[in-house]
Formats: structure tokens, C-alpha cells, sequence
């Protein structure tokens, strides 16, 4: 069997998942071997041994690893050897295998390996395949040489920098939704640091060699590996669906991954998400048990040399580590089990550096919360306290969370761990997004992110239920996790029923529970009315406020949906969002404040158009971040989906428009506009394209289809991976004059055209359109009139239209 022969074989059982990663590696490994070996006739008088190294020589080849090599010469090389070698390596790169080699004296190597810890770690993983073993026997022996306590401090140093230096490099979070594998928090270059300094140190190379020193417990040795294999498995399949040697774990590789392993889909998760959160509860386990494991190493070290004692501390059941806060050794959490939230609040209070040691013991003894603590009034007294401090806060439920505290505590914050959202829109898992948004919250209230949102830096300062709004937030999205069980049920709904239970389990009164199940249950109001709903309907402001009831509401509202939105990712909450829930708070005071709102309409034109000629002139609003394109033209069927169509050829993005027709029958409309990144349209030129292209269109009206059609462009294979649900909502019961259709679908340049071109051919009018786009998803929302000027009343009709809509628009 030739060596692809034998490599396709293997492949056919890795996508069969009738082996793992480990099997995988460690079959392809001796196929290599065994194809190295049979080229040796080249070596056959030479004194020379040929080494495996790096993957290769841990028995963990994937399938597009590359190879690496190390040719070991008692001297010098001659040049018989030297052309030997060459051709050797010419016919492995002719069988198309990638490989690294080195050619070196026992010597050399060690000369090399006090500069570079790279190539220490290397030659750790080091494997005779074939030739003179007495020269690897040499090689190990001057390894063994090389390692004294300075060398073996250095390394230990070298290794835990250069980690630290790749996790800030890849984002220093393991909750990265496309995460590296290989190098990232957590992943497999984690698992191998950790060997290959536990093997300098302790010679323990495996973890049952370090359960064997009582470093690990046996559970925690079978997790180790069963974690790492997992790992193994997946970077195998990783290079097999990429067909090269792809580290990140990317969107459109994650579904196949999970039908290759064989998850499935539930109510509550697809597929792909109860993937990725395993994924996120190995890399973190790895993660926990090396930090702990390297600090038991370090420790050791430590106090070898006598570097470090542990100290009391002015607190009894406690000490110090260093800078780090442990406990005391004779403390017997399971008797005790209120000293594990002490423990937390003790750091976050004088903020100290927790030892891995502690959350080992944490981690062993977690049971010790059980469902008696959670009721404990002590313990919620110290839990809200971590909570609502404005030191530390996230960073010490964090720190919670990675011990297992907080799922122990509120067992329903288990189901949202690790649990991510499968879109392009939500940056975060949903516990990770929760922890950021508490920490944002915390980031207002300290006057941090004024300019980024000034209306909820402002009314934090204003509060007055303030420990309320902290477990609002911890628990908002809580219900993400849970399997809905009835029609109509949603996470927020669930999550409100939910704090019913545990709010007062956190001491707040019956009016503060009831208002925290209020703002989870509407914690997507605000939002919903802002970026759909038309602010100048006098009827919009009115049943909002009927969902609002008071000034003290509505304030904790704003910052929950600030801090909510700003706590998806990155660039999320931009300042046309904070705009729009400035308008929103700004009517919604009026009308509690028993005011009449005032309008906030800016946009007027300098001159009107006449019959002949359409007047277009753009301005720029930096409150907005936002071109302002106001057009004066005389009003005629089918000119929203002209205007439409002219900014869809030009790239440019509408993102609200706002139309009037006036009695001398001129229209006079607003779009709000932006770049395709989210930015003002300032240059000149760029102005006078645009401009040019709307009164081309206007006068003519011909040709616009084709130019839309022209800049369309399909969706990336990487973008259709992600399942969009198209839904069209029609309902008269939102606006008291106009139809109020919502359509959500995938977005692609020209969608607003061909939407007004489908109203258009339904003979409707368009008052209103907002625009919202949630990563690949468009959100669009209408006010439409029929051609009297009234709502569309006919059920039939409205049947029809919808049909319509979804044929041209959904199914595309």
C-alpha cells in the first residue's frame, strides 16, 4: 500500500468518526516512519540518525502537518552526505509532504539550545525513526547535561512568557467565536507548554506520570487526556475539510465538524452551538488545570530556593503566596463552604492576584455548593456585594465563573456557559457577553464612556435602584440556555420568570423583584422601538410609555439596552444607535412628564423643487455620524424605489428614510445615509458622484435596474453557513394611519430596491423606512399607505402582498 493509499484509508475513518484525532496521529506518525525507513538507502554507509521532532515527534501528525526533521552527524558533514540528504529531501518533496529539517552535531544542538527555547521544546519531543542510535543516545545525554537549575528556570520562564506573549496576540480570551486551536487560550500549544515544562522540572512527560506525583487526581488526569484528544480530533478535521493546514477553528468549518462528531440539533441549540460550547468547556478545563499545574511547578521551584513562603495574611483563614491569595492549608472549604465567596470578595477588595492552588481546592471541593448555600442569606449578602462593587466586579465573576462557582451559585448560569450564538452579529458566548456587560454597566456609572454613550453615562449617575439594575443585568439573558417548552415562550419571558425565584434570594424587596422581572421580560423594548418603529408616530411614543409607567423605569431601561448592546462586540453600539435611544428616552420624558413631545424633525431644504427640475442637497450630522440626503422632486408612483435603486448603484447605505408629499404634490424626502463601514460621507467628490447619480435616475429612470443588479454581489460561502430566517410581520395596530410591515431576511446591496419595487407593483405608499442591520441579517421596517392615503384593511390583499414579498425578496 503506497503511503497516500495508507493516508486515505485513515481519512476515511477520521470522517467516519470511527477513530479520534489521537488514533489518527498516531497511525499517520508510523505510516511516515515506515515511508522515511524505506528511503534510508540513500544513508546506508553513513553514520547518521534520523530524528522526528516537533508533532511528528509526539506521534501526532494531522493530515497536513508538515514534517519535521532532524539529521543527527557525529561531525561535520562530508559532501557525499550533504548531495545524500538532498536527494532524500527531494523525494519527500516530490510525494508533496512539507517538511522542516536540520542538519546538526549533537553539539550544535545543544549550542543552539540555549538561545532558543523553541528549539528545546523541539528536541523534548525528539524520536529516533531510524539509523544510529547511539548518536540520539549522545544527544539525550547532553540534554540531561544542559539541564541545571539555571537552564531549567530560564526555560520555565521562556515558556510562560511566550505564552503569555500568544494569547495577547490572539485576544487573551478563550470565548474568541473563530477561535485558533492551536495557539489559542486554552488549545493544544497550551497542553504541550505545559508538558514540556512539567518534563524539565519533574521529568513527567504524560498526565499520568503527573498524577503519579500527585499533581493531578486521577479525575483530573482522565479529563486531561479525554480534553486533549478532543482537541486532536478536531484540528484533524480542521486540515481534512480545509485540505491544508488550518488552525482556526473558522464558521464554515464548525457545522461540518459537528455532523462529522455526530451532535445533534435540540430545541433550544443547533447543532453547531452545542459543538462549539464543548469546545469552550475543554479549552477552558485545559486552561484551569495548566495554570494550575504550572504554578504547583513553579511553587516547587520556588521554594526549593527558598524564594517564597506562604504568609498570613490580616485575615485568619486566608494567606498569601507570593502576591497571590490562597487559603490557609488547615481550611476545610467543605465544612465551610461560605469562606469559597469570601475568598472572592477578599480579592476583589484588596485586589489580589488569585493562586492556582486556591482554585484547584475550589474546583475539588465544589460540590460543597449545594442547593442549601444558595439559599444562604450570608453568602447572596457577599454575592450581591461582588456584584454591584465598582472594583473588579467583572473581573472577579469572571474568576468565578472559570472555578465553577457561578453555575454552582445560580445553576442556571451553567446552561449559558460556553454557549454561543451561531450569526455573525453576537461577538461573545453568553456568559461572556453577560460578565461585559456588568463590566460596561460598572464602566458607565464610573464616567469611563461618556463620549461613547453620553444619555446612559448621564442617567446612571441618576438611579435609584441600582443594585436592581446590576441583577437585571446578570440575569437577562440567563434563559438563553433553556429549552422552550410552550409556544411563544423566549428567553425573556423565561428569565423573567425566573427572577421571581432569585431575586429575593438576593434580598430585594417585592416591588425590586417585581422590577427586575419587568426589565428582563422588556429588555429588548427599547431597542425593538428605536431602530423599528417611527419616533414621530405620536401612537409610538404612547405605547411605549404605556410599557414604561415612570421616569425611574425608563432610565433603567436605557442603560440595560446600552450596556446590552454594547456588550456584543466590537463597534456594535454606534452613534447613530445612541441617536435613536436618545430621541426615544428624549419623547418618552416628555410624554411622562405630561409635555407634549416635540418633533424632532431637523431636515428641511433651502429651496423647493419646481415641476422640471429635483433639488438634492446633502449635509452631514455628527451627532448621527450619519450624510443627510434631503431630495425636493415632483412626486410620482415609484420614486422612494428610484431613490432607493440610484444609492444602491452608488454603494451607498440608507439607514433611515423619512418621506413627505406636500399639496402642491412635491415630495420632500430624508434618507439618512452611510458608508458601507458605518461612516459620514464626506469627500467632495464622492458627494458629487452621489448627487449625479440620484438626478440621473430622477430625470431618467433608465438603466437603474441593471446598475443595481450589476454591484449585487452573491454571498461569500463563508457568509451561507449561516441559517437567516426570513420573516415578514404586517400589522395595523402599531401606527393609527399607515401598515406597519417589518421584513428580516439576509442582506445583500440593492435589498431596499427590490423591496419598494415589490410595494410599488402593490400600488402602495411609503411614509417611513428604517433600516437595521444585525451582522447578516437586514431588519427593514415600513409605513405603508394605500393609494387613498389609508391602511391596507383587505386580509386577502395582505396575504397576496406577503406572498409577493417573500417570492421576490426572501427567495432570492
Amino acid at each position: 500500500m503506497t503511503l497516500q493509499d495508507a493516508k486515505q484509508e485513515l481519512l476515511r475513518d477520521l470522517r467516519a468518526n470511527t477513530i479520534s484525532g489521537l488514533e489518527f496521529g498516531r497511525n499517520h506518525s508510523k505510516i511516515m516512519d515506515d515511508y522515511i525507513r524505506d528511503l534510508t538507502k540513500y544513508f546506508a554507509e553513513e553514520d547518521i540518525a534520523i530524528i522526528a521532532t516537533g508533532g511528528y515527534g509526539r506521534e501526532e501528525l494531522c493530515p497536513h502537518s508538515d514534517i519535521d526533521l532532524l539529521f543527527l552527524t557525529p561531525s561535520e558533514i562530508e559532501e557525499k552526505t550533504h548531495a545524500h540528504i538532498e536527494k532524500f529531501l527531494y523525494k519527500i518533496w516530490d510525494s508533496g509532504i512539507k517538511i522542516g529539517h536540520s542538519v546538526r552535531t549533537p553539539q550544535e544542538c545543544i549550542c543552539i539550545l540555549k538561545q532558543d527555547t523553541k528549539a528545546f521544546s523541539s528536541l523534548l519531543d525528539a524520536r529516533l525513526i531510524i539509523g544510529c542510535e547511539h548518536l540520539y543516545k549522545e544527544l539525550q545525554e547532553l540534554l540531561c547535561k544542559h539541564l541545571n537549575n539555571n537552564t531549567k528556570k530560564r526555560y520555565v520562564q521562556g515558556k510562560l512568557k511566550e505564552r503569555d506573549i500568544r494569547h495577547k496576540r490572539l485576544g487573551d480570551t478563550r470565548y474568541v467565536l473563530e477561535p485558533n486551536i492551536k495557539d489559542g487560550k486554552g488549545g493544544l500549544r497550551d497542553y504541550q507548554t505545559l508538558f514540556w515544562i512539567s518534563r524539565v522540572i519533574h521529568d513527567a512527560a504524560t498526565p499520568k506520570s503527573l498524577e503519579t506525583i500527585n499533581i493531578l487526581t486521577k479525575k483530573e488526569r482522565q479529563a486531561f487526556e479525554k480534553d486533549y484528544e478532543f482537541l486532536l480530533t478536531i484540528r484533524c478535521h480542521m486540515h481534512d475539510i480545509a485540505q491544508r493546514a488550518e488552525e482556526r477553528l473558522h464558521f464554515d468549518i464548525q457545522p461540518t465538524i459537528a455532523k462529522r462528531l455526530g451532535y445533534k440539533e435540540r430545541n433550544n441549540a443547533k447543532s453547531v452551538e452545542r459543538f462549539m460550547k464543548h469546545y469552550f468547556l475543554v479549552t477552558k478545563n485545559i486552561g484551569d488545570l495548566t495554570r494550575i499545574i504550572v504554578a504547583s511547578i513553579e511553587d516547587s521551584e520556588d521554594q526549593k530556593h527558598r524564594l517564597i513562603k506562604q504568609r498570613a495574611t490580616p485575615y485568619k483563614k486566608f494567606a498569601k503566596i507570593g502576591e497571590r491569595l490562597t487559603f490557609q492549608k488547615d481550611q476545610k472549604i467543605t465544612l465551610k463552604p461560605l469562606l469559597v465567596l469570601e475568598f472572592f470578595r477578599l480579592s476583589q477588595t484588596d485586589n489580589l492576584d488569585i493562586h492556582p492552588q486556591a482554585l484547584q481546592k475550589i474546583r475539588r471541593n465544589i460540590k460543597c455548593i449545594d442547593k442549601a448555600f444558595q439559599s444562604h442569606k450570608r453568602a447572596n449578602k457577599i454575592f450581591l456585594d461582588i456584584l454591584t462593587d465598582a472594583n473588579n466586579a467583572a473581573l472577579t465573576l469572571r474568576r468565578m465563573n472559570e472555578a465553577g462557582v457561578l453555575e454552582r451559585f445560580i445553576p442556571d448560569f451553567g446552561r449559558i456557559k460556553g454557549l454561543m450564538q451561531f450569526d455573525r452579529y453576537h461577538a461573545f458566548t453568553v456568559d461572556e457577553h453577560t460578565l461585559h456587560a456588568i463590566d460596561i454597566m460598572h464602566k458607565l456609572e464610573a464616567g469611563h464612556l461618556k463620549d461613547t454613550a453620553p444619555l446612559a453615562s448621564c442617567l446612571m449617575q441618576t438611579v435609584e435602584n441600582r443594585k436592581t439594575l446590576y441583577i437585571a443585568m446578570l440575569l437577562h439573558d440567563i434563559c438563553k440556555g433553556r429549552e422552550k417548552k410552550k409556544a411563544g415562550e423566549d428567553h425573556a419571558s423565561l428569565g423573567a420568570d425566573l427572577a421571581l425565584k432569585l431575586a429575593p434570594r438576593l434580598q430585594l424587596s417585592d416591588p425590586g423583584t417585581r422590577l427586575v422581572s419587568w426589565l428582563i421580560y422588556d429588555h429588548l423594548l427599547m431597542s425593538e422601538i428605536a431602530f423599528k418603529r417611527d419616533l414621530q408616530d405620536p401612537k409610538t411614543i404612547q405605547d411605549f410609555v404605556f410599557r414604561i409607567h415612570d421616569l425611574e423605569r425608563l432610565k433603567l431601561l436605557t442603560i440595560l439596552t446600552v450596556c446590552d448592546i454594547m456588550a456584543v462586540g466590537p463597534d456594535r453600539y454606534t452613534p447613530w444607535k445612541e441617536h435613536l435611544l436618545t430621541e426615544l428616552y428624549t419623547l418618552a420624558k416628555s410624554r411622562l412628564s405630561g409635555q407634549k413631545p416635540k418633533s424632532t424633525v431637523e431636515h428641511k431644504a433651502d429651496k423647493k423643487a419646481d415641476n422640471q427640475n429635483p433639488i438634492i442637497e446633502i449635509t452631514q450630522d455628527n451627532n448621527k455620524n450619519a450624510t443627510i440626503i434631503h431630495i425636493s422632486a415632483k412626486d410620482r408612483h415609484g420614486l422612494f424605489s428610484t431613490i432607493c435603486g440610484a444609492l444602491s448603484a452608488s454603494n451607498v447605505n440608507i439607514i433611515e428614510a423619512e418621506i413627505h408629499t406636500t399639496r402642491e404634490q412635491l415630495a420632500e424626502d430624508v434618507f439618512v445615509v452611510q458608508t458601507p463601514r458605518g461612516n459620514q460621507i464626506t469627500k467632495a467628490l464622492r458627494q458629487k458622484e452621489i448627487k449625479e447619480a440620484l438626478l440621473f435616475a430622477l430625470k431618467k429612470d433608465k438603466g437603474l435596474e441593471e446598475q443595481v443588479i450589476t454591484k449585487r454581489q452573491k454571498p461569500k460561502t463563508k457568509e451561507l453557513v449561516f441559517d437567516v430566517e426570513n420573516k415578514i410581520i404586517i400589522k395595523n395596530n402599531v401606527s393609527d394611519k399607515a401598515t406597519y410591515i417589518e421584513i428580516q431576511t439576509r442582506d445583500y446591496n440593492g435589498l431596499l430596491y427590490d423591496i419598494a419595487r415589490v410595494l410599488q407593483a402593490h400600488n402602495l405608499s411609503i411614509t417611513r423606512a428604517k433600516i437595521n442591520t444585525l451582522g447578516l441579517k437586514a431588519i427593514d421596517a415600513f409605513y405603508v399607505t394605500d393609494k387613498n392615503s389609508q391602511k391596507i384593511l383587505d386580509k386577502f390583499y395582505l396575504r397576496q402582498l406577503k406572498k409577493a414579498l417573500f417570492t421576490n425578496i426572501c427567495d432570492m
